[in-house]
C-alpha cells in the first residue's frame, strides 16, 4: 500500500513567502499592543530560556526589522512553537504587522510548517 504524499506533509518544512509579497492591507493592519497579554503567552513556552526579552523589546525588535543573531534565535524557539491559533494572539496582542511578522519568520528562519502556511495567508503571491 503506497501512502499518499499528502500524509505527512505537515512534517516537512515550509518556508514563509518573500516580505514583498505583503502588500495587501490585511498584511498592514497593526493591533494595539497588549504588553501583559503578550508576556502571558511568550512566559508560558519561553520558561526555561536564560535570555527572557521584555515584552516591549520583542515587539521593537520585530517592528524595527534590526534582529540580532541572539534575538533571532529567541524567536525562532517561541514562534516555532506557537501553532496558529496562537500565533494569531500574538499577532494580536505584540502590536506588530503581519509584514513585520514575515520578516522576523524570515530572518529567524521559522519553517514549521502550519506556521508558515498561516504566516503565509497574509501574501498577495497566493
Amino acid at each position: 500500500m503506497e501512502i499518499p504524499k499528502t500524509a505527512f506533509e505537515w512534517r516537512r518544512p515550509g518556508t514563509v513567502l518573500p516580505v514583498e509579497t505583503f502588500t495587501h492591507e490585511l498584511a498592514q493592519k497593526r493591533h494595539p499592543f497588549d504588553p501583559e497579554k503578550l508576556s502571558v503567552l511568550i512566559e508560558n513556552r519561553m520558561a526555561g530560556y536564560l535570555y527572557q526579552p521584555s515584552p516591549n523589546h520583542i515587539r521593537n525588535v520585530i517592528v524595527s526589522g534590526e534582529i540580532s543573531a541572539q534575538d533571532a534565535d529567541y524567536l525562532h524557539e517561541l514562534l516555532s512553537q506557537l501553532g496558529p491559533w496562537l500565533l494569531k494572539h500574538f499577532l494580536f496582542f505584540s502590536g506588530v504587522t503581519p509584514r513585520e511578522l514575515a520578516n522576523a519568520m524570515i530572518v529567524s528562519q521559522v519553517t514549521r510548517r502550519r506556521v508558515t502556511i498561516w504566516m503565509n495567508q497574509y501574501s498577495n503571491a497566493l
